[in-house]
Order: C-alpha cells, then structure tokens, then sequence
C-alpha cells in the first residue's frame, strides 16, 4: 500500500523559501566563478546574464524567499495551541517572533554579503578587476 501524504499549504511554503532563498545563494557563488566558468564554455547564469544581473537575481531571491518563509511559519504556528518549552508558555505569536529573528539573523551575512557584491559589480572596472575584488571578500571560516 502506498500511503500519500500531502504537507499543509503552510508547510509548502516553508519548503518554497528555502528552496528560493538557497538558489539566491548559488547565483552567488556562481558570480564569482564567471571568469573561469567563462573561459571553459560553461553556461552559467552569471555568463548568460552577467555579474551584475545575476548577483540583483540573487538577492531579490533571497528577499522574496524570506517573505514566503515568513508568511509560511506565521500560518504555520497561528493554529497552534500555547507551547510549553522549558516550563514556559509560548504562545505562537512569540514563536513566530523567534523563528523570523534567527530567520533574520541566519540571512543577514549572506544578504549584506550579496549586497556588497552588487556594488563591487557596478563599479567602473574591468570584469576580471570587479570578480578579484569579489574572491577578496569571500573569507567563509571568518
């Protein structure tokens, strides 16, 4: 017997964001790979689209993925009964509150990151200027 289950609309949302938000994320990390995806022929969207095309992509991405997470956990926890945690009731008005913060807070790096990499991108400088002051500021142990 094959058992179906299908997630509530709230919880499809949740799921959408992340998977919108991520691929802002990745337009990223392409940007900065365009000098050699471009000389190995590789089509990516920073070579299709260009750097600064792709790295605005990227962070209305993240943007817009943010706001579905937002409006998925808010439907996501209003039915929700007072939770105990700790002793403590929580109800899901201050649930919400905590999970956008540390949505917030997760995000904020990589969207200020993104941010920088736009403005480095409209600089008056040549490509291969622009993606060297762009690997300068990657530094993801720090």
């Amino acid at each position: 017997m094959l058992l179906v289950v299908q997630p509530s609309t709230p919880v499809l949302f949740v799921f959408l964001s992340f998977l919108i938000v991520h691929r802002g994320i990745e337009l990223v990390n392409q940007a900065h790979d365009y000098l050699e995806d471009k000389e190995t022929g590789l089509l990516t969207p920073s070579v299709q689209w260009g750097i600064t095309n792709t790295l605005i992509t990227a962070f209305l991405l993240t943007i817009v993925g943010l706001g579905l997470g937002f409006v998925g956990f808010y439907f996501l926890f209003y039915n929700l009964p007072n939770v105990v945690i700790l002793g403590y009731s929580v109800s899901y008005e201050i649930l919400f509150i905590i999970t956008v913060g540390n949505l917030i807070l997760a995000y904020l790096t990589p969207l200020k990151g993104t941010w920088k990499f736009i403005s480095i991108s409209l600089q008056n400088k040549t490509v291969k200027q622009k993606i060297s002051l762009m690997k300068k500021q990657l530094n993801y142990p720090k």
